[in-house]
């Protein structure tokens, strides 16, 4: 599949590797993803076990998607939502541990501040890695603009002024 085959849809596969197909499917399986998550929470809420262990289902099952298809072109941007899903797998784990000890304060209050350091650590490093593909970006874009002037002054070098004016300075 090529990005002309995707007509007004292309700007949704960015980034996405199109050789496999497997990858193209990528938004449909975040979707469902999401939709069982949300019936999940809608018909299961008398049931917080249930709940639990359909997210940590659903965590499983997409990284696993991601390990094995990795529907992105680039590195980095894997291994940043490889990361992210193994985080969210293990805050899931964390709210199992929650579950399981209700009736010790204690526990849970460690378990609560280990949770949110992961989630504080979690927006971190996407912030962390947002900055470094923002940083790369305008570094790429600042070559390029340098190079094109860096062009244009060779070509005004190049340029020699026959007139009889002031402004060049030629008389």
């Amino acid at each position: 599949m090529t990005s002309e085959d995707l007509g007004h849809f292309k700007e949704l596969f960015v980034g996405l590797d199109l050789t496999r197909r497997p990858a193209a499917v990528y938004h449909l399986v975040f979707l469902v993803r999401r939709m069982l998550f949300v019936l999940t929470v809608v018909l299961g809420h008398s049931r917080p076990d249930f709940q639990i262990l359909a997210l940590l289902l659903l965590t499983l099952m997409n990284l696993l998607y991601l390990v094995s298809v990795k529907p992105f072109e680039d590195s980095t941007v894997q291994k940043n939502e490889v990361m992210n899903e193994h985080l969210v797998y293990s805050s899931v784990v964390l709210s199992l541990l929650l579950l399981i000890f209700q009736n010790d304060s204690e526990v849970q209050d460690k378990i609560g501040w280990v949770l949110f350091a992961q989630i504080v650590g979690n927006i971190a490093l996407n912030m962390v890695f947002a900055f470094k593909e923002s940083c790369i970006f305008n570094l790429r874009r600042l070559r390029a603009t340098l190079r094109t002037y860096k062009e244009k002054m060779r070509r005004w070098d190049e340029i020699k002024c026959t007139c009889q004016c002031s402004f060049c300075g030629v008389s």
